[in-house]
C-alpha cells in the first residue's frame, strides 16, 4: 500500500537540534516520567512471540495517539514538537498515524534491538529525544522493494543489515527520516534510561 508521495522531501536521516527550549523539553520529560507505562517484551515488534524471550529485548511504551484516537493528556505537547520540527523544514502532516513514547532502561552491556520499520506503508517517521543518553539509534542502508508483498518483519529475518549512520540521544533533538528506513534502538549502559517519542505520519 503506497500513498501519493507528491511534494514529499526525501529524508534518509536529518538531525534537528534545539526544537524547543531546555525548560520546555525538561517539563515534557518530567510529565512523561509521571505517566503509567506498559511493558513490551519485544521493543521492535511489540508483543510478537518470535523473539523467544531474548534478554534485554524488552522496554516500556506510552501510547499518546493511535488510529485517530488521543490516548494521553500529553497529546497536545507531544504533537506541538512534531509541528515545530516540520515547520522548520517546510513540511506538513496530511494525516497523523501514531505518537508513541518509548522508555528503555540501563542494561549491563549494549543491546541492539531488531532492525525494523514502524509501518508497512509509505510514510514519514520522527524521533524526539527527551534526555541525554547513550544508546544510539542505528539507521541502515538496506531497503525493501516497494513492490514486495513480504512484510518488513519477514524481510528483516536472518538478514545482515549494513549500518548507514548512528544518532546519539540528546535532549531536545529531533530526527526526521523516511518511514521505509530500517532502524534499531540500543539500550543505555551508562545512563539510567533512554526516553524518546516516536512519530509516524503521512506527508
Amino acid at each position: 500500500m503506497a500513498r501519493d508521495g507528491e511534494g514529499k522531501k526525501d529524508y534518509r536521516v536529518k538531525v534537528i537540534d534545539n526544537i524547543t527550549t531546555p525548560a520546555n523539553a525538561a517539563h515534557l520529560k518530567h510529565l512523561l516520567l509521571g505517566e503509567p507505562w506498559y511493558y513490551l517484551k519485544s521493543t521492535a515488534y511489540n508483543d510478537d512471540d518470535s523473539t523467544g524471550g531474548i534478554p534485554f529485548e524488552s522496554s516500556w511504551i506510552l501510547m499518546i495517539y493511535d488510529n485517530k484516537e488521543i490516548m494521553s493528556p500529553l497529546m497536545h505537547l507531544a504533537h506541538s514538537i512534531l509541528v515545530k520540527a516540520l515547520h522548520e523544514q517546510n513540511l506538513t502532516v496530511s494525516q497523523l498515524i501514531r505518537i508513541r513514547a518509548g522508555f528503555t532502561t540501563r542494561t549491563p552491556e549494549p543491546f541492539t534491538h531488531a532492525p525494523h520499520v514502524d509501518w508497512d506503508v509509505e510514510h514519514m517517521s520522527g524521533l524526539y529525544y527527551l534526555n541525554d543518553s547513550d544508546g544510539e539509534t542505528i539507521f541502515y542502508k538496506d531497503k525493501q522493494d516497494t513492490a514486495s508483498e513480504e512484510s518488513s518483519f519477514d524481510f528483516s529475518q536472518n538478514r545482515k543489515f549494513t549500518v548507514d549512520q548512528t544518532v546519539t540521544p540528546k535532549a531536545d533533538r529531533f530526527v526526521l527520516f523516511n518511514g521505509d528506513t530500517f532502524h534499531s534502538s540500543t539500550s543505555p549502559t551508562e545512563n539510567d534510561y533512554r526516553l524518546v517519542i516516536n512519530y509516524n505520519w503521512f506527508p
